[in-house]
């Protein structure tokens, strides 16, 4: 005789028992990891009141898992060419250069210290980021250690030891942005200087996948022959074209290194005799677009610009009052990609 089966009413109490117990004691783990998250940051934190115990070097911390917004996309988006050069022959032949180069992010110089965002980071080193626009700390959590770091100074510290930083890190139009050298001491990125004349290339290493960083006010750098009547224009240490110009009779073009400080399309100008002439005037020497530079004319003492003409006869010579003329449609297509900051050398 088969024994009876209980009741199936009886089953549904246990059952739900079962399901409430299983759900309470997830949401306990998600809860434990959350405040032990929250314990391990405020511990790093100078003058915190926190105990917790020092982390070991290769320990790991488990967190919950973070939302799409502090783990980023899992792919790396494409690049913005755009960045880096979109302009005429000049710009195709710097894509050319730059395909050797992907993935790659962008830098920017503040203070003459390379800043990169740490954001398109993230997703070669596959961690995660605890912070938000406004606060002045941050926390970044790796498989195998915990980094904090203030951006009011800068102290900065991995698995509770401090590590010295070349700069602060900072945060610009809601972004969190570091020193590209800091992120070796940091995060244990290999950083290797491609470009040791301009410092304009790094290479990354993590966890066995490259990328590049391309610092924008350092990837181009310009050289002027005044014998020579020609401008050279490097990407990333490369040559990638040259122009005939016109530069300063005498010595009215100064030797020497310099860099961009402006630029202006069809720029008025004010004669040395005082006329004032306004941009786009058949009169105006400056022609199409103006790159003005940090040097000074030997005799005038005025500001030595690259720029257009209303002369075109007069490139390939050596007669102007010290500025570096250009064909208009070659000012236009230097103007297009060349961005304020790029490094000049001026020589014989």
């Amino acid at each position: 005789m088969k024994p009876s089966s209980p009741p199936t009413s009886s089953l549904w109490p246990r059952l739900l028992f079962v399901v409430f117990v299983a759900g309470l004691g997830y949401l306990t783990l998600q809860f434990s990891d959350l405040m032990l998250l929250r314990s391990l940051a405020a511990a790093a934190t100078p003058g915190s009141r926190a105990a917790v115990a020092p982390l070991r070097p290769t320990a790991y911390v488990p967190v919950a898992r973070g939302t799409a917004a502090n783990r980023g996309p899992t792919t790396t988006p494409p690049p913005n060419l755009a960045e880096v050069g979109d302009g005429g022959d000049l710009g195709r032949r710097v894509r050319r250069v730059l395909e050797r180069y992907q993935p790659f992010v962008m830098a920017s110089v503040r203070g003459n210290v390379s800043y990169v965002a740490f954001g398109p980071l993230l997703r070669l080193m596959g961690g995660e980021l605890h912070w938000s626009a406004g606060q002045q700390r941050a926390a970044v959590v790796l498989p195998d250690a915990l980094i904090t770091f203030a951006l009011d100074g800068s102290d900065a510290r991995r698995n509770y030891r401090e590590v010295p930083l070349q700069a602060a890190p900072l945060s610009e139009y809601g972004q969190l942005k570091l020193p590209v050298k800091a992120l070796g001491p940091l995060f244990g990125i290999q950083v290797e200087l491609l470009d040791q004349q301009h410092q304009g290339l790094y290479r990354l290493v993590a966890s066995g996948t490259t990328a590049y960083v391309i610092v924008r006010e350092r990837m181009y750098s310009l050289e002027a022959s005044r014998s020579g009547r020609w401008l050279q224009v490097y990407f990333l240490g490369q040559p990638v074209k040259r122009y005939p110009i016109c530069t300063g009779e005498g010595n009215n073009t100064p030797v020497g290194q310099f860099h961009i400080a402006n630029k202006a399309v069809w720029p008025p100008w004010n004669a040395y005799w005082g006329e004032y002439m306004p941009g786009g005037s058949s009169r105006n020497p400056l022609g199409a677009r103006w790159l003005g530079t940090t040097a000074r004319g030997r005799t005038t003492g005025r500001v030595i610009g690259i720029h257009g003409t209303n002369q075109p006869s007069s490139i390939g010579r050596r007669i102007s009052g010290g500025c570096m003329r250009m064909y208009n449609h070659d000012a236009i297509e230097l103007y297009n990609n060349i961005p304020v900051g790029t490094p000049l050398t001026v020589h014989e």
